[in-house]
C-alpha cells in the first residue's frame, strides 16, 4: 500500500535554525509505523556576498602592484575553495562604476547609477553546511577577507 502520510520529527524548522529529524512514513488506515528513516542533519543555505574595500582584483592597480606569484597564490585559492564540499561558487561581479539601482515607487521607476549600498559587492557563493560556524568557517579562507575586504554570511531563507 502506498504511504498515505509523511511526518517530521523533531525539532520545526525555524528561522535560520535546522535540527536533527527523521521521517516516518505511515500506511494504511491503522497508522501503524512501517519505515523509520535514520536521522539526518538537515543543512542550511547560507549566501556569501564578497565586499572588494581595498581587495586587489584583476586590472587594479593593486593587483599590478602584486608579483606574478602572488596572483596565482590568489588564483589558487580560489579555485581550492571552490572545490569545497556544499559550495556553490557564484560569479565574480562586475566594478560597481557601470552598475544600476532600480527602485519603483507609486508606480514610477527610478533609476541610480552606482550600486545601492556604498560599498558594492564584488562577488557571491552559495554554501550548504550544518551552522553558520562552517559559514563562517569557510568565509575566512576567501581570500578577500584578509586582503582589505568583507565577505557577509546570510542565511537564505524560502518564502515562497
Amino acid at each position: 500500500m502506498a504511504p498515505v502520510l509523511f511526518e517530521l520529527l523533531g525539532e520545526p524548522f525555524r528561522r535560520g535554525h535546522r535540527s536533527h529529524s527523521s521521517v516516518v512514513v505511515r500506511h494504511g488506515s491503522d497508522g501503524r509505523n512501517v519505515h523509520d528513516v535514520t536521522k539526518q542533519e538537515a543543512k542550511m543555505k547560507f549566501v556569501l556576498l564578497v565586499y572588494q574595500g581595498s581587495t586587489p582584483v584583476p586590472s587594479s592597480d593593486r593587483w599590478q602592484a602584486l608579483s606574478e606569484a602572488e596572483q596565482k597564490a590568489i588564483y589558487a585559492e580560489y579555485a581550492e575553495l571552490n572545490k569545497t564540499e556544499g559550495l556553490a561558487p557564484g560569479l565574480p561581479l562586475g566594478l560597481p562604476d557601470p552598475a544600476r539601482t532600480v527602485q519603483v515607487c507609486n508606480g514610477k521607476t527610478h533609476v541610480k547609477n552606482g550600486t545601492y549600498l556604498a560599498e558594492g559587492a564584488a562577488g557571491y557563493s552559495v554554501y550548504e553546511a550544518d551552522s553558520m560556524e562552517s559559514a563562517i568557517a569557510l568565509a575566512a579562507r576567501i581570500p578577500a577577507a584578509r586582503l582589505g575586504g568583507a565577505v557577509e554570511i546570510r542565511p537564505a531563507e524560502k518564502y515562497w
